[in-house]
């Protein structure tokens, strides 16, 4: 697209003026406040009511010597265009005017605001068939991103930069990666269907779940190991053995009892009654074993059942400690939020409150109305930049506390369900333990119940007449029952100490398989642990591999830019950014001329990616000794302190330019 003629007519000040550039470069020269930017604010006002600087609000009228605007004056910009892809030729013309309006019993008229006329090809037309027009030439945008220089950098967020460039260059898939780092052959198949992006999120989090299950184990096998029972001398073998031989030497005993008891006179009485007692011993040994097993069972099912009511108490107490945290952590990032939004409040209330000289410092007279609506609209422009930056510094701000807040905020939510689940288990093992209790009370009180079984109240009645049935020879044998009956009493207390060793062994056996599956589990989720990190390596590598074939591709499109595409932070993680750079310069440290040509290298690039080539508009052209080539019209404004009016020429070889746009025409 090539400019063929601009003309304005009342327009900030210029009252007249016939821009003929028949579709060549042009250079315009002039002094300060001689209109340059006059024309290219025309320009833009001509195809998106706005300005060079891009604001709508801008000062059109023709004001007099008073600074004031003068009235009934219409004001015109009238653009002729050649779309070379179209071969159509478009005249532009709009025109603002005040409105004025005679109200009824009034004689004169009264101004009651302003009014715009738009011209297409000297036809009127609605505003929005005008605006609509002007889009199929081109997006407002992407016009002004393929005319200035400056807008790239200056005007687009650096998540948009960041965009635009890998569109024009293409992404870089998965398999590029790859090729470039064939160690990462087996990252596809570790994120499945999920994005680089997603499965590191996921294994940060299963990452820190993994860390915290692994911290914790420790001190589990410490409070199981605590109720572990001390079984050194205990050797089970000998145990059994041992039960047998006093079981032998009891039955030995009660054998030789009941020889004494059946032996002298009446021996018929005495054997009788020795097969009695031995009925009733036996009731009472298989009575006491059964009752002792159920004893020992019980306390051994206590112990174990203590242990975990202490486990769990006291993973309940981290729990609430880690809730309690979390609950700090999140007020502080509310706290963040709030003092964030605060400061975006008060960012954005500031208001610009215009503050410039206008009295020159040299001479003491007073400015041109020009000079100092140029000095104004510059502090405007640049608050309103620092305005626009700190808002968007603040808004992400706050958007990474709000992130962070959501991620605690989760954690407390399970945490707490995690607590309600443990203070459940915990409710569930105390109503077992008091069960338990209930159970081992009963079965100590019951320790002698063997006697109210009716076998035995039937042998101890029929003992009883028996012994009723003995005279005196009873008595000369009672010192060796006695002796015998202690002896049998004595292994029997033995055998006791025997069972309760046995269930010592079994207790301590229990919480040696509880601290092996303890041990197992660590291993597994140090495996696991182990195995995170490595994909977390991997989708590392795979980040800088992407950053770093990116970043190539990109830059082998341009020329003289080069962009920096992502930054690598303190921890080693890879952020993405996009910043404009010039032989490893940043584009915020170039001087203007510097600023100008490197524009001017991503204009080429974009200009040949859309296929679109309006007119290049360079401001401050005096500071730039050689454009780079361009394939496109470009019309320089160049100040120059002799030039107290404008002054239009050609830029380069005029005539080869006019003949070549006359054989485009």
């Amino acid at each position: 697209m090539r400019l063929i003629s601009l003309k304005l007519r009342n327009f900030k000040g210029i009252k007249n003026l016939d821009l003929k550039a028949n579709g060549h470069d042009l250079n315009v020269y002039g002094d300060n406040a001689t209109g340059k930017t006059t024309i290219l604010d025309a320009f833009m006002w001509l195809l998106f009511d706005k300005d060079s600087q891009n604001r709508a609000d801008f000062a059109i009228k023709t004001l007099d010597k008073d600074g004031e605007p003068i009235h009934h004056l219409d004001h015109e910009v009238t653009g002729v265009f050649f779309d070379e892809v179209d071969g159509e030729r478009i005249e532009l013309r709009k025109v603002y005017r005040e409105k004025w309006t005679k109200r009824r019993g009034s004689a004169t008229d009264e101004f009651t605001g302003h009014e715009t006329d738009h011209y297409i090809d000297g036809v009127p037309v609605k505003k929005s068939e005008y605006t609509q027009r002007v889009a199929e030439i081109a997006p407002e945008d992407r016009f002004k991103l393929l005319a200035s220089p400056l807008f790239f950098n200056d005007h687009m967020k650096w998540q948009d930069r960041r965009e635009l460039l890998i569109e024009i260059a293409g992404d870089v898939t998965m398999d590029d990666i790859i090729t470039a780092n064939p160690d990462l052959k087996e990252l596809p198949t570790i994120l499945g269907k999920h994005s680089p992006d997603d499965y590191k999120a996921i294994i940060m989090v299963r990452r820190a779940e993994v860390n915290k299950e692994l911290e914790r184990i420790p001190i589990r096998i410490d409070e199981v190991s605590r109720h572990q029972p001390d079984v050194e001398g205990i050797d089970p073998d000998q145990l059994e053995q041992q039960s047998k031989e006093l079981m032998a030497e009891q039955a030995e005993l009660k054998r030789e009892l009941a020889d004494l008891m059946s032996s002298g006179n009446q021996s018929k009485i005495r054997q009788q009654i020795a097969e009695i007692d031995a009925k009733m011993l036996g009731i009472e040994t298989d009575y006491k074993r059964k009752h002792n097993q159920q004893v020992s069972d019980l306390e051994r099912q206590t112990t174990l059942l203590q242990a975990k009511v202490a486990e769990t108490s006291n993973a309940i107490s981290r729990k609430e400690q880690e809730i309690n945290e979390q609950k700090q952590n999140a007020e502080r990032a509310e706290k963040l939020i709030a003092d964030l939004r605060a400061k975006w409040h008060e960012i954005n209330s500031r208001r610009f409150d215009a503050q410039v000289e206008d009295v020159c410092p040299t001479c003491g007279q007073a400015l041109p109305p020009e000079r100092v609506q140029e000095a104004v609209d510059k502090a405007a422009s640049e608050f309103n930049l620092r305005k626009a930056e700190d808002l968007a510094q603040v808004s992400a701000e706050g958007k990474a506390a709000k992130d962070r807040l959501d991620i605690i905020q989760a954690n407390i939510a399970s945490l707490e369900s995690e607590l309600v689940q443990l203070k459940e288990h915990l409710s569930e093992l105390l109503a077992q333990g008091t069960d338990l209790a209930k159970q081992l009370t009963q079965a100590k009180v019951g320790a002698d119940a063997y006697m109210e079984q009716e076998d035995y109240k039937q042998l101890v009645a029929e003992k009883e007449q028996l012994l009723q049935a003995l005279d005196g020879d009873q008595s000369a044998i009672r010192p060796k029952i006695d002796e015998l009956e202690a002896k049998i009493k004595g292994i029997e207390g033995q055998l006791a100490e025997l069972q309760n060793a046995k269930a010592k062994w079994e207790l301590y056996q229990s919480i040696d398989r509880r601290i092996a599956e303890l041990q197992a589990q660590e291993s597994e989720l140090a495996k696991e642990f182990e195995k995170l990190e490595r994909e977390l390596y991997l989708i590392e590598e795979y980040i800088k591999t992407k950053a770093e074939l990116l970043t190539d591709k990109i830059n082998s499109k341009f020329r003289l830019a080069e962009f920096k595409l992502f930054e690598t932070q303190i921890n080693g993680g890879i952020n993405p950014i996009c910043e404009t750079t010039y032989k490893g310069v940043p584009w915020g440290s170039l001087n203007s001329a510097g600023k100008v040509q490197v524009g001017l290298d991503i204009i080429r690039t974009l200009q040949e990616h859309y296929q679109f080539r309006p007119p290049v508009w360079i401001d401050n052209r005096e500071s730039i000794v050689e454009l780079p080539k361009l394939d496109c019209q470009v019309i320089s404004l160049i100040v120059s302190e002799k030039d107290k009016t404008l002054r239009v020429e050609p830029a380069g070889d005029a005539a080869e330019q006019e003949t070549l746009f006359e054989e485009a025409v």
